[in-house]
Parts: C-alpha cells; structure tokens; sequence
C-alpha cells in the first residue's frame, strides 16, 4: 500500500539546529528516513523507506525548499513532482 503524504514545497518555518547527515530508523532497525540538514533545513536527496527495507519516497531539497519527490509502489516509480509543483502520474505497473 502506498502512503502519500502532504508535504509542502517548503519547509515553512521550520528549522532545526541538528547538521549535517540524519538518520530515523523503524522499530525493527531497518532505515526509515535517511537525509542531510544544512543550516537547519533539509538539503540534498531524503530517503523513506518501508519497513520491509522497500524505497517508499526519495526527495530532492536545496536550502528547504523540495524540487521534487518521488513515490514508488513496490520498488516502481509511480508519481513525480517536477519543480514547478506539476504531479506526473505513471501507470499502475510503472512502466
């Protein structure tokens, strides 16, 4: 089951003083949510993993604002979000 959240283009307002790489991993030990922060914000590429260790979403930020995201249902790429905020739908098999 894919999981979409509603994430903004920027992160509004928020900042945090943790630097440099960030990791969260789920219950099981297994990486859930793997990025960099850069003067608070998050920049560079943030993955998001299932539990099962399956790529659920990769995002592209620069200074805290995401250029794009991208959403994959059973390790295909499903949905894309080009700079502009334009969603780019593929179909169910991915390809």
């Amino acid at each position: 089951m894919l999981i979409l959240d509603s994430s903004v283009y920027a992160q509004e307002a928020f900042t945090t003083s943790i630097q440099g790489p960030y990791l969260l991993k789920h219950a099981n030990g297994r990486v859930h949510i793997k990025g960099t922060y850069q003067n608070g914000v998050k920049h560079g590429v943030w993955f998001e993993y299932e539990e099962n260790g399956m790529l659920q979403k990769k995002e592209k930020w620069k200074k805290g604002e995401m250029l794009w995201q991208l959403f994959y249902e059973k390790g295909k790429l499903r949905r894309s979000i080009d700079k502009k905020g334009n969603v780019n739908e593929r179909p169910a098999c991915g390809c």
